[in-house]
């Protein structure tokens, strides 16, 4: 995994890989009917993408 990285992060998802925009909107559209009235927002201070969410 560290290999598609020009500089590799100390731990990394296979979601890392995608641009975090697109899996945001990926998470979006799969989930448009959970939250219920809760908002899905993205946490852009944690590095790993999947567990930004």
């Amino acid at each position: 995994m560290s290999e598609a990285f020009e500089a590799a992060p100390a731990e990394a998802d296979i979601e890392d890989l995608l641009d975090p925009a697109i899996y945001e909107n990926l998470v979006r559209e799969a989930y448009a009917k959970e939250p219920k009235g809760r908002k899905l927002e993205l946490n852009a201070r944690i590095p790993r993408i999947a567990r930004r969410i």
